[in-house]
């Protein structure tokens, strides 16, 4: 496509959205007479989406009219002599007889001379496998440069040649940018040029189709991409036409860069629609967070003021060239006084810090432990008053049992007056002894 034809698909595309609202128009002023009903108005619901239908229906169909005009890349001299871009010396020596005994002139006669020529000139530049490396890459015009003698000048040669359509395709990108047309299909435009040039550089740098002459071999490109003596443009372009050279894909390359771009512009806000506008929460939202950031900012920088105005007094004696301390630091060695003096100080702050931090868990932990030893020495106190009481019920047992034994050894029974015998006197240790247990075991718990 020439300049021409690119300016006049941008005006297609930049009034497409017109043309759709013109056609959709006279399409729904057709409404009563063929369907019966009347048209939805302009901006209802589905107006909108007979407005996406259409618009869709015709950019699509632009966009696969200006597709069709990009895959036309030309002819190679591969393709007039019906070999394969990796065909050998042999191949193409029977190749340009054939074409020779065909359209010679004195065949077709004097208005095929100059096509005669341009061939024959070819197969003469094509015996020299330097010549054929830069013409695969290079196209028809890579034949002319004389001044390179090299595959590494070629190729230099050839990049710098390309560059001026990625400065100017970038200058235009980023000129959109800058002016306000902002969408989120503006990261795929950039991404696409980054696609196309990085495709370009493997195109270019990929092996050579034949065999290069002794001592004469493109070091860059086989250590790049492939091993020597590989096949050329062993990519997804060389599957759908193996019969094109790599230069036939680098202009493929740049007519679809052209035609996705000017397409990209029309279809972003079908494809990838803006963002909706925030509502009064979302816009309070960010404020405060711009504000919190600020805020911090602030807090930043007043803390490094601060800690580079104490680094400056380690430097002893200031000067009116750091005053107020902020800038650089003299080159005097710190005082020793200063020094010592600020870690006495800081010792001290972590010293601090660190029983303020302990004295939550220590208190806890002297609680504890007081209120364990209260409860254990209440325990004890129990046990031994309980033990003391069984001693002393202990005691007064024996002594009874001694009154018993005594009692019974003296041979006598006490007589009660009616001259029975009992078999102890009335009120019997043995009796209080028991009732005063049982009472002092309830008491003691």
């Amino acid at each position: 496509m020439s300049i021409i034809q690119y300016g006049f698909s941008l005006v297609v595309w930049r009034l497409l959205p017109s043309i759709t609202t013109y056609t959709l128009r006279t399409i729904h002023l057709t409404f009563p007479t063929l369907l019966g009903r009347t048209s939805p108005p302009e901006g209802s619901p589905e107006w909108e989406r007979h407005y996406s239908w259409l618009f869709n229906t015709l950019g699509g169909a632009y966009f696969l009219f200006t597709l069709s005009d990009a895959l036309d890349v030309g002819t190679n001299y591969y393709q007039v002599l019906k070999i394969a871009p990796d065909a050998d010396e042999q191949a193409l020596k029977l190749a340009f007889r054939q074409f020779a005994r065909r359209f010679h002139p004195d065949r077709v006669g004097p208005q095929g001379e100059s096509f005669f020529i341009e061939i024959r000139d070819a197969y003469e530049a094509f015996k020299s496998p330097l010549k054929r490396f830069a013409y695969d890459r290079f196209g028809p015009d890579a034949l002319h440069w004389s001044h390179c003698t090299t595959p590494s000048q070629f190729i230099h040669y050839g990049i710098m040649s390309s560059l001026g359509f990625y400065v100017v395709s970038s200058i235009v990108l980023v000129a959109c940018t800058f002016l306000g047309h902002t969408h989120p299909v503006t990261y795929w435009r950039y991404l696409h040029l980054v696609f196309t040039a990085i495709y370009e550089l493997v195109l270019v740098l990929s092996p050579v189709s034949a065999p290069m002459a002794p001592g004469t071999r493109p070091q860059l490109a086989a250590t790049l991409f492939a091993a020597p003596g590989a096949r050329s443009h062993t990519s997804a372009l060389a599957l759908a036409w193996p019969h094109r050279a790599a230069f036939q894909h680098v202009r493929l390359l740049h007519k679809l860069f052209i035609s996705v771009q000017l397409a990209l512009g029309s279809f972003a806000h079908a494809v990838l629609p803006a963002a909706p506008p925030l509502d009064g929460a979302q816009s309070a939202m960010i404020a405060r967070a711009r504000e919190l950031g600020e805020a911090a900012e602030a807090v930043k920088r007043e803390t490094d003021a601060h800690v580079n105005t104490l680094l400056h007094t380690m430097r002893g004696a200031r000067s009116d060239a750091t005053f107020p301390f902020t800038g650089a630091a003299p080159d005097a060695p710190p005082a020793d006084d200063a020094v010592a003096a600020l870690a006495a100080e800081l010792e001290d702050v972590v010293l601090d810090a660190r029983l303020r931090a302990e004295s939550v868990r220590l208190g806890s932990v002297v609680e504890q432990s007081v209120a364990r030893a209260r409860r254990r020495h209440a325990r004890q106190a129990k046990e031994r008053a309980l033990a003391e009481e069984v001693a002393r019920v202990a005691a007064a047992e024996r002594e009874r049992a001694a009154a018993e034994r005594d009692y019974w050894t003296a041979g006598g029974a006490y007589q009660h007056g009616n001259g029975s015998a009992r078999g102890s006197p009335v009120g019997s240790p043995r009796r209080g002894v028991v009732g005063y247990i049982r009472g002092r075991s309830r008491s003691l718990g």
